[in-house]
């Protein structure tokens, strides 16, 4: 159902009205369209019947009352919902659409966000959040004109969660300090720092570098483009732009983003556990130990080992083996709820956990979190007779501030010394390095 798009069909005699129509809803719909009253009904005397219609009221031929009567007329679709799409904008013309049954009345021209809106409010309940619009990609528009903040706005709110800067230096701190947008929409000349000098910065830092620029800028000369694409922006759009072309280009790079990302996800995902893998978790401590320098805060790190595991392996054989380390993450996982924490498997039987912003006593309670309901759970399958497999673990766990001078490899070091410490205390249980180490 993820990729489901409610089907509409749009009634208008003007083929640009539809054009502009398709280029909005696409995205969001999955749109038929008829130039006429008599097509539409012909449409409709087929399978096809659509979640909802978007009916012009002037055409030539059959006008849009009279299709809206035969529609109320036929039992097979008078359930099908109605919005009036129309030039007229007085009362009267309002209450004769309400009178024939019309749920909704949208003027020309029409307010893209206004229109998306309506369709939303008026769709069926059990599919409306099929193409609901909540948790859309973040965008940041950066330009010291408000009319082109304006203007953007209205072009891509209805498909993304939009934010605003004014200037280049508050753009950098929006995406220091704030959540990261997946794309930026960057004017060259700002009153400050430039949008050259705007992108050098984030291309710089390894917490931005991967977000997408596309440079808006009046600036014609191709310098200035061969520039921009030169200090890494993903696309370069002039001003006065063309708002299509605009939603175009932003959509193309999300589809690019999303493509990147999941490749991204399965080359750092461990093919067995569906836990991240070695590299990744390399990758993430690196940029969380960076991190807590930078702003001098506290990590967590556990790195834990199935006890006898090779005894499981010996006696229900391997495939066993592959089921109870997949077992293990899903029982791991809602112990390291907050966002920020990662679960990697370390390698063979041993998994690692890193806990960004962690105190040591925090790091010890989700330790023991762990230990605790690993030796409660029993494995979700019987594989050899009547037998229940029970495991355990044992956990190293480290904690520290990470200073300029302290190195990271020592860190790791240490919480492996004490899972091994652990283990020679009987096992399953969590040992903690010691700072003398």
């Amino acid at each position: 159902m993820e990729n489901y798009k409610n089907p509409v069909l749009v009634v208008d005699d003007d083929r640009l009205i539809i054009a502009a129509l398709k280029a909005i809803l696409e995205e969001y719909f999955e749109i038929q369209a008829a130039t006429s009253g008599e097509q539409a009904l012909a449409m409709l005397k087929t399978n096809y019947k659509p979640d909802l219609i978007l009916l012009d009221i002037n055409m030539g031929g059959l006008n849009g009352f009279q299709v809206i009567r035969q529609l109320k007329d036929d039992p097979a679709t008078k359930e099908i919902p109605v919005v009036f799409l129309t030039s007229h904008t007085d009362s009267r013309t309002k209450e004769v659409a309400a009178n024939f049954g019309a749920i909704d009345y949208l003027n020309k021209p029409f307010d893209e966000t206004s229109l998306l809106n309506c369709m939303l409010k008026h769709l069926k309940p059990n599919k409306k959040e099929v193409v609901s619009v909540e948790n859309k990609p973040s965008v940041l528009m950066v330009d010291d004109d408000i009319l082109i903040i304006s203007t953007l706005t209205k072009i891509l709110s209805p498909f993304y969660n939009l934010r605003t800067a004014s200037s280049g230096e508050e753009c950098l701190k929006i995406i220091k300090k704030e959540q990261k947008p997946d794309l930026i929409i960057l004017d060259i000349t700002l009153g400050g720092i430039t949008g050259f000098d705007v992108i050098k910065q984030i291309k710089v830092d390894y917490e931005t570098k991967d977000i997408p620029i596309i440079f808006l800028t009046s600036h014609t000369n191709r310098g200035y483009e061969e520039q921009g694409l030169s200090l890494g922006a993903a696309d370069y759009i002039h001003k006065p732009f063309v708002p299509e072309i605009v939603r175009l280009r932003v959509k193309n790079q999300m589809h690019i983003i999303n493509q990147l990302r999941t490749i991204q996800e399965l080359s750092l995902t461990d093919t067995l556990t569906g836990a991240f893998n070695r590299r990744y978790f390399d990758d993430r401590l690196d940029l969380e130990w960076r991190r807590a320098i930078r702003h001098e805060s506290s990590i967590g790190l556990l790195i834990l080992d199935i006890d006898d595991f090779k005894w499981v392996n010996d006696n229900y054989g391997h495939l066993v083996g592959d089921i109870v380390l997949k077992n293990l993450v899903n029982v791991i996982k809602p112990c390291i709820s907050r966002a920020a924490d990662l679960l990697a498997r370390w390698g063979g039987e041993e998994f690692a956990v890193i806990l960004p912003g962690t105190h040591l006593e925090g790091t010890v309670v989700v330790a023991e979190r762990i230990r605790e309901t690993v030796e409660a759970t029993k494995n979700s399958q019987n594989y050899k007779g009547n037998d229940d497999i029970y495991v355990t673990v044992s956990i190293g766990a480290n904690n520290t501030i990470p200073k300029t001078g302290s190195t990271m490899e020592s860190f790791v070091y240490n919480t492996d010394k004490a899972l091994y410490l652990a283990k020679e205390q009987g096992k399953n249980r969590v040992a903690v390095a010691s700072e003398e180490w």
